[in-house]
């Protein structure tokens, strides 16, 4: 018995240096620069507008960037508001509050749904609504959130002519780095991440080619993934999160800027991905 466990060891071992797998490359890889900075002028014009944004986890690691960056000279701050701690105010705001149960992309979009049917406060000029990676996992039936999606957007565009709806990729995680995860690499077994994975880039490829060039798109999964994938399959990058999954505060301000931007842009009525 001692002779085996010498040699699982070992082998585990082999395993973990000779099949890096993504997480090798990902690791090492320059992650992709997110391109975009945060002029006195773009800050203005988001803090002009009322905005409401449904999210979970990840959405709160993006306002907690906003709310840590400076405010560029001359320019007045965004005001935050969560819902959930009481009435929208009036005027200017990026409102925002949690939506759905994660694990459940339907309770999502219902929740996003009701939120803006019952008027947000008084209204909003830019509204969005972002999935949960845990929202999209291998077993998903992608086609059929994305036709939920889609349907209940078309509708809230149809009720609500003077809002712009930003669309949100989906949130990757990032690679599994254990020796389980290597050794399935090793004997040709699907490893569970990337199948997690996968189904989210399914989604955000929906997502991408129905909306991007028409109505204004923030490209979330594009600003996390690493350089390298896995068969095609992308991961977050591992330099922007500290659990897998999460932003950190590298990732935190990348992911605020480019949410910025987004914003902007569905403001001024640019309809080109963000």
């Amino acid at each position: 018995m001692r002779i085996l466990g010498i040699v699982l060891v070992g082998v585990v071992a082999a395993v973990s240096a000779a099949c890096g797998g993504p997480d090798a490359s990902a690791h090492a890889a320059a992650v992709p620069e997110a391109g975009v900075s945060v002029t006195p002028e773009l800050w203005a014009r988001v803090a002009s507008e009322r905005v409401f944004f449904g999210h979970q986890s990840v959405g709160n690691n993006i306002l907690r960037g906003i709310r840590e960056m400076s405010v560029p000279p001359g320019a007045p701050p965004v005001q935050i508001v969560n819902l959930a701690s009481g009435p929208a105010p009036a005027g200017p705001v990026l409102l925002h509050r949690e939506i759905g149960q994660n694990g459940d992309p339907f309770s999502k979009i219902k929740g996003f749904q009701e939120a803006v049917d019952t008027g947000v406060g008084t209204g909003v000029d830019v509204a969005a609504m972002k999935f949960c990676f845990w929202d999209i996992r291998a077993g998903t039936d992608v086609k059929k959130v994305f036709a939920e999606y889609e349907r209940t957007l078309t509708a809230l565009e149809a009720r609500h002519p003077s809002t712009r709806f930003v669309h949100v990729t989906v949130p990757l995680f990032a690679p599994d780095v254990d020796w389980r995860a290597n050794l399935r690499r090793l004997i040709g077994r699907p490893v569970p991440r990337t199948l997690d994975n996968a189904r989210r880039q399914e989604l955000s490829e929906l997502i991408r080619t129905r909306y991007a060039g028409r109505e204004p798109v923030f490209d979330l999964a594009r600003y996390e993934a690493a350089a390298e994938t896995e068969h095609g399959v992308p991961y977050m990058a591992a330099e922007l999160t500290t659990d897998g999954g999460h932003l950190n505060e590298e990732g935190r301000q990348r992911l605020a800027v480019a949410f910025l931007h987004a914003v902007a842009a569905a403001a001024d009525g640019d309809q080109a991905s963000r």
